[in-house]
């Protein structure tokens, strides 16, 4: 049975939110698991593409029909401010290495994760989304999946759920901890369980809001914040 979207981003940012109210060390065990999970399942879907997917022809030629420099630009735009909003998380796990840590080997695995967690997945909806220009790109990948077998498409976009649980409670369990620092400059907090929670349930209640009131035709509203996002992050990271 399909379940109605608004129930999905219900039971989704719930999930998240009760990651970040169990607690740190939960998320970080939780999304460490996902992690293995999303390359497992997604290395044998990119195995059944390149093996069972053929390109339409021409699709990766560089002739003036197909490679639009404009759009190419767009898209390097909206990948570099997606890189950005990582940098606050950078900063806060980078303070806490031991004194010895060498900046060339913080800066290299710090650009080695940022890179292949990008390019990877970016790589993959660039191909699927060539090989079903008229598909949008998640039943795209449920097409590419069910090239190895009938409905390992639908086994992968399952096995995204948790992932997708992991990287929002991050999200909400990093924007909980600045709220509360925000209000602390204000008027000074006690800093227990509490108030954690009370921040992590109204960041989960904003975040699902804001999910709800969304369009469906998602893109657009996600480009124009990325790119609202590039005016606030270009300077702070340059600073940083």
């Amino acid at each position: 049975a399909k379940i109605p979207l608004a129930v999905g981003e219900i039971i989704a940012v719930a999930l998240s939110a009760a990651l970040t109210i169990f607690g740190y060390e939960l998320i970080h065990r939780y999304s460490r698991w996902t992690t293995y999970l999303f390359m497992v399942v997604y290395a044998v879907l990119i195995i059944a593409m390149f093996g069972s997917v053929h390109l339409p022809a021409n699709s990766l030629s560089f002739s003036s029909t197909n490679f639009h420099g404009a759009a190419f630009l767009i898209v390097i735009g909206t990948m570099v401010s997606f890189q950005l909003t990582w940098a606050p998380y950078v900063s806060d796990y980078s303070r806490y290495l031991p004194k010895e840590t060498k900046a060339l080997s913080t800066v290299s695995w710090t650009y080695a994760g940022s890179f292949l967690g990008v390019f990877w997945p970016l790589s993959l909806g660039a191909f699927v989304s060539a090989a079903f220009p008229k598909a949008l790109t998640i039943f795209a990948i449920r097409q590419v999946g069910d090239h190895l077998f009938n409905g390992y498409g639908s086994i992968v976009l399952l096995c995204s759920v948790p992932v997708l649980v992991a990287s929002m409670s991050i999200g909400i369990y990093s924007g909980g901890l600045s709220a509360l620092a925000g209000v602390d400059l204000f008027a000074e907090m006690r800093k227990n369980r509490r108030a954690r929670i009370v921040a992590m349930v109204l960041v989960s209640a904003l975040m699902l809001l804001l999910a709800l009131i969304v369009p469906l035709n998602f893109i657009p509203s996600f480009t124009a914040f990325l790119t609202t996002v590039l005016y606030f992050m270009i300077p702070w990271t340059a600073i940083n």
